[in-house]
């Protein structure tokens, strides 16, 4: 267990007990965390993992110390310059990093996807200025409903909508800039520049996690999202769809509950 506890917070990077008590594997299945806790209490007393408090309990993270375990014990592989999660739990984005926890646990336990093909902060650089780099929330790869890869962006409503443009534009340049491929003395072609990291026909899909429950505030949010995409540039070549936090634990990313901001209906994964 305490294996598999240090296994999970090396995906998600931070979490509190109760959420690694929907994937961590208890021996009589009991719907209390206890058992999540006696195991995280042994791995703080053996240096493996850190904690902060957050109301009554506590958020979770690898220590150096921890990572470097993960590392040797060849269960997970650690993808080279990723955090152990101290710094998103003891700043001020706490809260983002605990809903991408939830958003990524819901593949996981949904079947959607295995936490180890969910990556956290994965950045993309496509040239030398700041409107030519960005970093994806999540990034999971498949094949998932069809799709060799998903990117995940968490809303939690804090963005405005002029950040939120900026952002989709940097989203869109990495879907449209092309590079040229082909090997010296004979003809090549131009390519897009995303399949070196991504295969496929077409740009992944881009899905918005909103922290809005289904109702008036998740509308609302849809009319900003709709917006910031109407101020950005060749937002013709993103796929965008969004569904809130609350459907996605409870029915799992492969269920109806994506909508577009430009429909009204929603669709599942597949369908998107």
């Amino acid at each position: 267990m305490r294996v598999e506890i240090l296994t999970v917070l090396a995906c998600v990077r931070v979490a509190t007990a109760a959420q690694l008590h929907q994937v961590v594997t208890s021996p009589r299945k009991t719907a209390r965390t206890a058992y999540v806790r006696r195991g995280l209490n042994d791995l703080l007393e053996m240096g493996l993992v850190g904690q902060v408090r957050i109301g009554r309990g506590f958020a979770w993270f690898l220590t150096e110390r921890g990572r470097k375990t993960v590392e040797a014990g060849g269960e997970y592989e650690v993808r080279p310059g990723a955090g152990t999660g101290q710094a998103a739990a003891e700043g001020q984005l706490l809260d983002h990093a605990l809903a991408v926890t939830d958003t990524v646990l819901s593949f996981a336990r949904h079947g959607a996807a295995a936490l180890v093909d969910c990556q956290l902060e994965v950045a993309h650089t496509w040239g030398k200025t700041a409107g030519q780099r960005l970093n994806a929330d999540v990034v999971v790869t498949g094949p998932v409903a069809g799709h060799a890869a998903l990117l995940v962006e968490v809303d939690r409503s804090t963005m405005r909508q002029a950040a939120m443009a900026r952002k989709f534009t940097r989203y869109a340049a990495y879907a449209t800039v092309k590079v040229w491929q082909g090997q010296r003395g004979t003809i090549g072609e131009h390519v897009p520049f995303w399949r070196r990291a991504y295969p496929g026909r077409r740009f992944p899909p881009l899905l918005l996690v909103l922290a809005e429950e289904p109702g008036p505030a998740f509308e609302h949010r849809m009319g900003v999202i709709r917006q910031a995409l109407a101020r950005t540039e060749h937002a013709q070549a993103l796929r965008v769809w969004a569904a809130p936090l609350d459907w996605l634990q409870q029915h799992g990313p492969a269920s109806r509950i994506w909508q577009s901001p430009h429909e009204r209906g929603r669709r599942t994964l597949a369908e998107i």
